[in-house]
């Protein structure tokens, strides 16, 4: 089942293949995909792009994803220096920010959840990639707020339980 699973799926391949027979790449096609936001009523770029059927689904009611992957997303400028830098900045910023909680919560189950969130937000990456920054910098702040009250608060109790 394993090599099945390798020659069967591999996420993100479908929007590789989708973006490169799109005729428009360049500059402008991931401008424009990077601004794109999700609203109910509107399908998303890549769906037109990739001609996924759900962009004649029912879209006032319901809000369809067809995900191109990080890979597929950054070829919309045509670059594959464009697809490296930027598969690069996301590992970076992933990794960098699970060592960062990590370090600042000492907490391993903290930064594991923070690793699965964080990973899967990369598989999903593609649309509306400015609305997972906001979601981003909420899940940062809970992380920062644990590590403070760690700090000053759960230490003091203990320190006061130990005093007594």
């Amino acid at each position: 089942t394993i090599v099945r699973l390798a020659a069967d799926r591999w996420v993100g391949i479908e929007g590789a293949m989708a973006i490169y027979a799109f005729k428009d790449k360049g500059l402008d096609s991931l401008l424009y995909a990077l601004q794109e936001k999700q609203e109910i009523g509107k399908i998303s770029f890549f769906q037109f792009v990739s001609g996924s059927v759900n962009q004649f689904m029912d879209t006032k009611r319901f809000m369809w994803a067809t995900l191109p992957g990080p890979g597929g997303f950054f070829y919309y400028s045509g670059s594959l220096f464009v697809v490296f830098i930027g598969l690069f900045i996301l590992t970076l910023v992933s990794i960098g920010s699970e060592y960062i909680f990590f370090i600042l919560t000492n907490n391993s189950l903290i930064a594991a959840w923070y690793g699965c969130w964080i990973a899967n937000m990369v598989a999903q990456f593609g649309i509306s990639p400015l609305q997972i920054w906001k979601t981003f910098l909420m899940i940062a702040i809970a992380i920062i707020t644990i590590s403070l009250i760690q700090r000053f608060i759960l230490i003091r109790i203990i320190e006061t339980n130990r005093a007594e």
